[in-house]
């Protein structure tokens, strides 16, 4: 081997430590960066020596995928357990007793109690005192369905907004990417915070991406619709004013919409908050716009004249389209907004409480509508039907979700569980999900992740092999010194 050969294999190995030392101080600046990959340089030996080559990241793409699947779940089951936890707070803790069932079962004991003694004028206070918990109970549940989804809708009108700033940011990072691919240049960092992007994306819905030549990248939703293609794909949304049982605006991406049941296909928070607008608070509301509807049937007045010509008409419970009934056996979005004691039997609203009694609620003007036609104190049959109206089966819209047929107090308390099963399930899904969320991530950093020990371990390799460059330099400067004396020049 010639001294001059000697010298360019002795030049070439600083070179190369000064760069595996600077990629080990880079890493070692990132270790507790989540988002950050372990960088090396591919070494190429030849006649001369070693030299590096091109910088990567470890890459572990089946582990990537997992994690940024695992984010997408966990975000879609988060947003819809905190809307669960909310819409939870109408059955609240059953030993409360403030659940629409348990309002309507004071109810009908009330009317018990008062049937047992018709001519107490405290207990029919009590009967429009219980009647107007029922309604007060329902008004709020239909005001809280709707709250929680105009917020679900403003989140989502949020997170699209921050969806398509995240993929302006992607698509400035992925041509970064490319075009250092194709000159040549370290593009590590650029591929770290690329995958910092897809976190945050999946975070928002789920995605699917895959790599071309040149590390170029492309998106897809979970369903196929491309979402990132060179350019970010045309998402829009329309965050039109909502009506009580009836799907959100649509949200659009490349041509393709999802809502109501096209939600459960797109994941992500923006996946969680779409089936939270358009699929559970519509179908518990549904079901409190039921009850309430079924109550203003149940309590309905009928012509007790000895040749019926009269329709029925609503009684103790009234509603924004009253005296008139709603239509039997479908459901009437929005019913339960509007659901109230009639005045007409409410002392506090200028009523008369002996109706509640006697009949005549609906139009005090019409006699034929007065059950009590003797007038008598003790007349207690009324009061004893509408109890037993509760227990009785009537026909409910299976657009509720739940049965189609069965009493007024049996709906309550399906729905109430209902709502529950649904909060619970969710809730230990999400949690289920958090364990296996962390452990994706765990093998994921373990895989592709930056470890102190390693980079320790390595950066002493690297000092172990500059000393043998440097005593290398220093044996081919002693032998060009001692040939320099040889020969004179020194």
């Amino acid at each position: 081997m010639s001294l001059t050969l000697a010298h360019e294999i002795a030049r070439g190995g600083l070179l190369a430590n000064a760069t595996q030392s600077s990629l080990v101080s880079r890493n070692i600046s990132n270790v507790d960066n989540p988002n950050a990959a372990r960088k090396y340089a591919h070494t190429i030996s030849s006649e001369i020596g070693v030299r590096l080559g091109t910088i990567s990241n470890a890459v572990s793409t089946r582990l990537l995928e997992s994690v940024l699947s695992s984010s997408a779940k966990h975000s879609e089951l988060s947003s819809m357990s905190a809307a669960l936890e909310r819409l939870g707070a109408v059955v609240n803790d059953p030993e409360l007793g403030v659940s629409p069932a348990a309002m309507l079962t004071e109810m009908q004991k009330a009317l018990y109690a008062a049937a047992a003694d018709p001519s107490n004028e405290s207990l029919l206070r009590n009967v429009v005192s219980a009647a107007n918990n029922v309604a007060y109970t329902l008004q709020d549940a239909a005001k809280l369905v709707a709250q929680v989804r105009k917020e679900a809708n403003t989140d989502l009108a949020e997170a699209t907004r921050q969806l398509g700033s995240l993929l302006k940011d992607f698509e400035d990072t992925n041509n970064a990417i490319v075009s250092g691919t194709v000159i040549g240049r370290d593009v590590t960092d650029q591929i770290d915070r690329r995958n910092m992007l897809l976190r945050e994306i999946s975070g928002l819905i789920d995605i699917h991406p895959t790599t071309r030549s040149n590390n170029d990248m492309v998106l897809f939703t979970a369903n196929g619709t491309t979402l990132f293609e060179t350019v970010p794909r045309a998402i829009t949304f329309d965050n039109a004013p909502l009506s009580p049982g009836q799907p959100g605006g649509l949200l659009t991406i490349d041509g393709v919409p999802y809502s109501g049941a096209a939600a459960t296909r797109i994941g992500g928070k923006i996946g969680g908050l779409l089936q939270i607008r358009d699929d559970v608070s519509i179908s518990f509301g549904r079901q409190i716009d039921e009850i309430a509807r079924g109550l203003i049937t149940a309590f309905a007045e009928s012509d007790q004249s000895g040749t019926p010509t009269l329709p029925s008409i609503a009684g103790l419970f009234t509603w924004a389209g009253g005296p008139t009934l709603p239509p039997g056996g479908t459901v009437l979005d929005g019913i339960a907004m509007s659901i109230q004691v009639n005045p007409n039997a409410d002392p506090s609203q200028g009523g008369v409480l002996a109706r509640i009694r006697d009949g005549g609620i609906g139009d005090p003007s019409e006699p034929d509508y007065v059950y009590n036609a003797g007038g008598g104190a003790g007349f207690s049959q009324r009061l004893r039907d509408l109890a037993a109206a509760m227990s009785e089966t009537q026909a409910f819209d299976p657009a509720t979700g739940l049965s189609s047929s069965k009493s007024l107090l049996a709906l309550a308390t399906e729905s109430g569980g209902w709502i529950e099963a649904r909060r619970s399930n969710t809730s230990e899904r999400l949690a289920d999900r958090e364990v296996l969320g962390e452990r994706a991530l765990n093998a994921w950093q373990g895989q592709v992740g930056i470890s102190l020990d390693e980079e320790m371990t390595s950066l002493m390799a690297i000092e172990r092999s500059y000393q043998a460059t440097a005593r290398l330099i220093s044996t081919v400067d002693q032998m060009f010194q001692s040939i320099l004396r040889a020969t004179g020049a020194l």
